[in-house]
């Protein structure tokens, strides 16, 4: 019966703060600070944004499957490609906009 007791307190005690949780209005902003030491750091270059993309793009398989590690070399290659395609595409449709 003790132990139904404090069972019952924990779980309405775990409720109510839960409750005063949702109620609460919390927003948390990043700050970043850099040492004046250091440079701060440089912006991501078009390739390595194109590169991570790829990596998101296509599934890592098992260091040992060594046809999933071919199809993914394969994935890599074509989604690079794509996203070169895309973003010259797209900084041509940039430079026909400017002239206008």
């Amino acid at each position: 019966m003790k132990k139904l007791t404090t069972l019952a307190l924990l779980s309405t005690l775990a409720f109510s703060s839960a409750a005063q949780a949702q109620s609460a209005f919390v927003m948390v902003i990043g700050k970043r600070t850099y040492e004046q030491s250091r440079p701060a750091p440089a912006p991501l270059t078009d390739e390595r944004r194109i590169e991570i993309a790829a990596e998101r793009a296509c599934e890592k398989p098992f260091i040992r499957d060594l046809k999933g590690q071919q199809l993914y070399g394969e994935c890599l290659t074509e989604a690079r490609a794509q996203a070169v395609a895309q973003l010259a595409a797209h900084q041509s449709r940039l430079a026909q906009l400017s002239l206008r």
